[in-house]
């Protein structure tokens, strides 16, 4: 998601229980380009997902927006880990990129990612991170 997106994002949009596949809606309006896109949501992320608590509509609360309370904790997380700056999409950017190395899927990567052409993918996207790299992506869990 971008970060536009989350910062809107409310828990109805996220399509988890009683799901074979769950999956996040981002409805018209919600998203670049202002059209639905419906994204799967990757196992480990469910796993996440399960430890947050559900007040309120949003999913990233006021007081968990990246400019608040979050965002300190944040700046010294990645500092920590030796990170000299986090961009804001940096996490979207990030996906993109493990889950092309892994699935080598243009046409499903350039869906979860709301592109809608493939020259931004394979500008900023392709063959940035090698598929060993990315299933261990994909395998973090809380």
């Amino acid at each position: 998601l971008r970060t536009g997106e989350l910062k809107n994002l409310q828990w109805k949009h996220l399509h988890i229980e009683d799901e074979a596949e769950p999956f996040v809606q981002i409805p018209r309006g919600l998203g670049k380009g202002r059209y639905i896109r419906n994204i799967p949501i990757p196992e480990n992320a469910l796993r996440w997902l399960e430890l947050c608590e559900r007040k309120g509509k949003k999913v990233a609360r006021e007081n968990d927006d990246m400019h608040g309370y979050f965002r300190k904790r944040f700046q010294k997380l990645y500092k920590l880990a030796g990170i000299k700056q986090w961009d804001e999409n940096c996490m979207r950017h990030s996906f993109g990129s493990y889950f092309f190395s892994l699935s080598n899927n243009l046409p499903e990567t350039m869906a979860r990612m709301g592109h809608r052409e493939d020259r931004v993918l394979f500008q900023h996207y392709r063959a940035l991170t090698t598929k060993k790299q990315a299933e261990q992506y994909f395998n973090i869990d809380p």
